[in-house]
């Protein structure tokens, strides 16, 4: 599975093909014009949103993986970009 944080702190996973940004499944952001409710992306905004940890291959025909902890649950990446500033 492939993942990226932008800039701005949100995760993205690839679903076939493309990357799609993650809608947090616990948090409402207002509504629109329309009075449709608007998700919140999944990010690091979130006290349950943990730092990527990298972790490397043990054996030579493992790759190195990335692990992330949401929501109380780990995804593990095999291509993962953080984008937000090391400041």
């Amino acid at each position: 599975m492939n993942g990226k944080i932008n800039k701005h702190g949100n995760l993205s996973m690839e679903r076939k093909g493309k990357m799609k940004p993650v809608d947090c499944p616990w948090t409402v952001d207002g509504m629109d014009k329309n009075g449709v409710e608007q998700q919140r992306y999944c990010g690091d905004w979130c006290a349950l949103f943990g730092e990527p940890e990298l972790y490397p291959p043990v054996l030579p025909e493992e790759k190195t993986t990335v692990a992330l902890e949401i929501c109380n649950k780990s995804l593990f990446f095999e291509t993962f970009t953080d984008e937000r500033n090391k400041e």
